[in-house]
């Protein structure tokens, strides 16, 4: 779960791995541009484990960056400003810094699974926590850090079940198309995941016993994971994604 960079503008981002990424995972490279500007990774309505903690709890992250230049370490950067709030709700959500200072890698990687901005399960009284975010909510991110602004606009896919059924001697699981998903990414026991517009999978013939999960992916996510042009989705400016999923689990 790794980030290296390159002198180029173009990021792929291993979306894969950062989902199937509790445990020590690879994954193709996230190539970054070489620049000053922020890099923002925050994916609302998904869990990411925190490296630095003992335990590798998992937990709402964020992951805020300077990515420098190719003589330069990967830097966590801090923000005077990181407000999250609900369409229609004045409340801010009670994002908190975590103690992460100075360089978040060795050149020419950083790794995502090292966050520095966390959001409780259950925050301090008038702000809200991360089991406060909803399905089919719009929410509005600013975040202010070192002389830039960045801003952006997600909603959170609609909640959704898997169900399963038989064709002759295989299964199939299917689910319906949800609201404010752009695609789907499948993970199935320990096959690689992938990213599908089909609202079915087919369980292998062979297959052992494992766990299938669905992610229901928004716009800015599916484009920032699948589209190799893409630098910023979600957010005006610096590079990075602010999107949101949602999950079922069978």
């Amino acid at each position: 779960m790794v980030i290296p960079r390159a002198r180029t503008t173009r990021r792929l981002l291993a979306f894969t791995a950062l989902l199937a990424g509790v445990a020590g995972c690879s994954a193709d490279p996230v190539t970054v541009p070489d620049s000053d500007e922020p890099f923002l990774y925050l994916v609302l309505n998904y869990r990411t484990p925190d490296r630095n903690m003992i335990d590798n709890r998992s937990a709402q992250h964020a992951v805020l960056l300077t990515t420098g230049s190719p003589a330069e370490p990967v830097r966590f950067r801090a923000a005077e400003r990181f407000e999250l709030r609900a369409a229609g709700d004045p409340a801010l959500f009670g994002w908190t810094p975590l103690p992460a200072r100075g360089e978040q890698g060795s050149y020419p990687s950083a790794s995502l699974d090292r966050p520095n901005w966390l959001l409780p399960d259950i925050a301090p009284p008038g702000t809200r926590g991360a089991r406060d975010i909803r399905p089919g909510v719009q929410y509005m991110l600013t975040v202010a850090t070192g002389g830039r602004t960045l801003r952006g606009e997600t909603v959170v896919p609609d909640s959704f079940a898997i169900r399963t059924s038989a064709e002759g001697d295989r299964r199939i699981a299917v689910w319906p198309r949800v609201r404010g998903a752009a695609a789907y990414q499948v993970e199935f026991a320990n096959d690689p995941p992938r990213v599908q517009s089909d609202t079915t999978f087919s369980f292998p013939a062979s297959a052992p016993p494992g766990s299938l999960t669905v992610y229901a992916m928004d716009p800015n996510v599916y484009r920032f994971t699948v589209e190799r042009r893409s630098e910023r989705e979600g957010i005006d400016t610096g590079f990075g994604v602010f999107g949101a999923v949602s999950a079922a689990r069978f």
